[in-house]
């Protein structure tokens, strides 16, 4: 298996934001076609979480998160 490499962290964020969209969609479209029940193995919910978080530690280790 080969790693990705990205030509900068910006691009990485993008790529995990992404990702993570499609988790989601993935997941409401197996909960609908499930009646509610996830497959075993298949917690997309989760793994849109984990890459989201990814994502906002990037964003905060290069100081680019937004200040409120």
């Amino acid at each position: 298996m080969t790693r990705v490499q990205y030509k900068n962290w910006k691009t990485e964020i993008a790529w995990l934001r992404t990702r993570a969209k499609r988790c989601r969609f993935l997941s409401k479209k197996y909960n609908i076609a499930s009646g509610g029940i996830s497959p075993p193995g298949l917690d997309f919910d989760d793994l849109a979480t984990q890459l989201s978080n990814r994502a906002d530690s990037l964003e905060v280790a290069k100081g680019t998160a937004q200040t409120s």
